[in-house]
């Protein structure tokens, strides 16, 4: 809503009369009310977007942390160890892993593991077998990092095709912004690896 604007017009010492006027000096009062009302809502709205942007940037710092954390822990006490000159194997590291939830054990099943193993002929149906707990939250923060590296780079090619709309220039920087946006978007959903 735009508020109409007015200019006063004075006819004598106390006779006014009020043109419309896009620079004029007076405006309505319920005018003005409304469009007050109406940014009042609109600031509510954001400030409500924000506080809940804010909320899951710092669930996921907290995340992050807790991860980070076990990851501490587990390079710690594998230093511990070998300081201490004692020999951690593979079962330790393994044991160590699994307690802190960086790893996952689980039984050995050739149909299902196979590709997941470096050389399956080393197990045997029904073994324990370990794997690498995905990194979740570092994943999807790392892929949003890139992902927000890729749209810099869009946007710098929207303002060099600003700079420079002459067609074939343009048609090229706009191909290329359209595949970062597929990129972009094929980064966050998790399915490019580096």
């Amino acid at each position: 809503m735009s508020i109409k604007r007015y200019e006063d017009e004075i006819y004598g010492p106390s006779s006014y009369d009020f043109e419309e006027s896009e620079s004029g000096s007076w405006v309505k009062y319920e005018d003005h009310a409304a469009e007050v009302a109406k940014l009042n809502h609109q600031l509510i709205s954001v400030v409500g977007e924000r506080d809940s942007h804010i909320a899951r940037l710092k669930e996921q710092v907290r995340a992050q942390a807790a991860e980070s954390l076990q990851y501490k822990r587990f390079f710690e006490s594998a230093w511990r160890v070998a300081m201490d000159g004692c020999d951690f194997d593979g079962a330790g590291i393994q044991g160590l892993a699994v307690n802190l939830g960086l790893a996952k054990a689980e039984v050995y099943d050739s149909e299902k593991h196979s590709d997941l193993v470096s050389d399956a002929s080393d197990f045997e149906d029904g073994c324990e077998v370990f794997f690498p707990v995905k990194s979740l939250n570092a994943d999807a923060i790392l892929n949003e990092v890139r992902a927000q590296g890729c749209e810099m780079f869009i946007e710098f090619n929207r303002k060099l095709a600003k700079d420079y709309p002459h067609a074939m220039v343009a048609k090229a920087l706009e191909v290329t912004e359209l595949n970062g946006e597929q990129f972009a978007a094929r980064i966050r959903a998790g399915e490019v690896q580096r």
